[in-house]
């Protein structure tokens, strides 16, 4: 049976907030075992909150180095590398703000993850990104007491959040299609509700467990048809 391993951050992982805890937990709407099943693949779940392309890619070659069994690698970073410092950016609006990963580091680091899996044999399914909820994210990062006018200001409007979460999300559908990756269209099943703030978590950027029941559609479908994809081309 084919091995793929799930390597990306909260979103993959299932993370959503609770607001009767007060904290982060795990939703156990993504059911991958129940993709598995269905798509007749041992699946591993190996994301990670906070990770991006760099540690996650880390991680992944440290495991593959240790002698993970590995033939399909589902591949889901963006949301943490092109956020920002939210502290430095209230406390200087003024003043210049990189993100955690800058764009044309993180397609290069895409690609050179890509394709040293691709020397192992390693097959990779991209994932664009799930979208942002701009407003209700500035409100969250401005809670605990960060200066929402300050950020606002650097931003130019609320809405520059979503435009540049976007620039990432077609800069991994641009490395898929160039790199000949399957790509999993996780943000379509967002933005084709009609309003999509009924399936995210207080803090704008974690699906709930409606947007999670999204996202578990969109790996069902997206994994039936790579399946699909590998057995003709074997067949």
């Amino acid at each position: 049976m084919l091995k793929l391993l799930m390597c990306g951050d909260s979103i993959l992982r299932g993370v959503v907030w609770s607001s009767e805890a007060g904290k982060y937990t795990t939703s156990k709407a993504i059911g991958v075992s129940d993709i598995a099943q269905q798509v007749e693949i041992d699946i591993e779940n190996r994301s990670h909150f906070g990770y991006t392309i760099e540690n996650g890619a880390k991680q992944l070659f440290s495991r593959l180095e240790k002698g993970q069994a590995c033939d399909i690698a589902l591949l889901e970073f963006g949301g943490n590398d092109c956020d920002f410092n939210w502290q430095e950016v209230s406390d200087a609006p003024d003043a210049e703000h990189l993100p955690h990963i800058p764009i044309d580091e993180y397609e290069r680091k895409y690609r050179d993850t890509i394709r040293q899996l691709k020397k192992r044999g390693i097959i990779s399914v991209l994932c664009n990104l799930v979208p942002v909820c701009s407003g209700r994210y500035l409100s969250w990062i401005s809670r605990g007491g960060l200066s929402k006018s300050n950020i606002l200001s650097w931003l130019g409007d609320e809405h520059a959040i979503y435009r540049y979460q976007e620039r990432y999300s077609r800069k991994v559908e641009q490395i898929a299609r160039e790199e000949g990756c399957p790509l999993i269209d996780l943000r379509g099943s967002f933005l084709s509700q009609r309003q999509m703030e009924p399936f995210f978590c207080p803090d704008g950027i974690h699906p709930n467990e409606k947007g999670q029941a999204l996202i578990h559609q969109s790996f069902l479908f997206g994994m039936l048809e790579v399946k699909k994809s590998l057995l003709s081309q074997h067949s």
